[in-house]
């Protein structure tokens, strides 16, 4: 990763803020434009020599006790001189450790997605100021040891688009492409997994749609990919599937996933950020969340941490055509 990386030699600027993890700033720039900032690779694709070096003296000092990457982005962040220090990448334990080390900058975390069961129990550590989706999420999240405030979605509050512009269908993928480890499963091809909940999902809508006479969009999950060989290869694999379920070709778009979806007449999804943040700004949305009921997991239902019937008007964990029709 070091040799791969960009090695940086100039000096430091001196700024209000530093943003950790260039891959989910982009939002959080606009939104603090009227701040300096200095955006922090935190994935490895930049190196500050003269911190990197003073680093390892550090490191070799202390024999080792602390890990490196705690002590490279402390003193990255302090040789700033940043008094806050935010993050959208809230999956990275090492920011809360750095939060931890840090005491005399404020550092704050934004829930970044939905949670379950699963990674919330990852979630035992955080501290600072935390920013969560709404109360549930808070009241499951509370470990008092951070600030928990409530905020809904920073980046759905700025995303800009004409709502229902067009006369089309979007359905949100949420197929993850790559082998995981889901723990409970070992290791195991998450594709496959979905799969039963995605042809389940689609060939309902599929018919919808004919019925309705409106063009369906696939609205892609390869932007989440922090390389563009990496995004394109996902785009290449949710083709491929979804070729496969509707034995056609799709119209698959990758992009601006709130402007596709959210100027889309309806929007469809299993359980997804994109469509809670597409509710909450009046889109028409539909959550066919069968993903719960073939994993047999209860946190992957609509509105969990809630608990809400199986059924409502706008949503099923179960895959029953007639009630989804109507």
């Amino acid at each position: 990763m070091f040799l791969l990386a960009k090695k940086v030699f100039t000096k430091l600027p001196r700024v209000d803020i530093a943003v950790f993890d260039t891959h989910t700033a982009d939002h959080l720039c606009n939104v603090l434009a009227g701040y300096s900032t200095y955006t922090i690779d935190a994935r490895g694709e930049s190196f500050h020599l003269i911190i990197l070096l003073k680093s390892v003296l550090n490191y070799l000092l202390l024999r080792k006790k602390k890990k490196f990457s705690l002590l490279y982005w402390s003193m990255l962040i302090n040789e700033l001189g940043a008094k806050i220090c935010i993050t959208h990448q809230d999956a990275n334990a090492i920011f809360f450790d750095i939060a931890r080390e840090n005491k005399d900058v404020t550092f704050i975390a934004l829930q970044q997605g939905l949670k379950d069961a699963f990674s919330i129990a990852n979630y035992k550590s955080i501290c600072g100021d935390y920013y969560a989706y709404g109360s549930a999420y808070a009241d499951k999240l509370d470990n008092g040891e951070a600030k928990i405030y409530i905020a809904g979605s920073v980046k759905a509050n700025n995303a800009e688009y004409e709502r229902g512009k067009y006369s089309r269908l979007s359905y949100i993928s949420n197929l993850v492409a790559h082998p995981i480890d889901l723990m409970v499963y070992e290791h195991i091809n998450y594709a496959e997994f979905l799969y039963p909940a995605i042809y389940s999902s689609l060939r309902l809508i599929e018919h919808f749609c004919v019925e309705n006479q409106l063009d369906l969009v696939i609205v892609s999950k390869s932007f989440r990919e922090k390389t563009e060989v990496v995004r394109k290869q996902q785009l290449q694999n949710e083709a491929r599937l979804y070729k496969n379920v509707l034995a056609r070709e799709v119209d698959i778009i990758a992009g601006d996933s709130y402007k596709v979806a959210g100027e889309s007449r309806l929007v469809i999804c299993d359980q997804s950020s994109l469509g809670y943040e597409l509710l909450g700004r009046g889109c028409k949305v539909v959550f066919l969340n069968f993903v719960s009921y073939f994993l047999h997991q209860p946190s992957r239902r609509f509105g969990w941490p809630l608990e809400l019937p199986d059924q409502g008007p706008f949503w099923s964990n179960i895959p029953d055509p007639a009630y989804i029709e109507r």
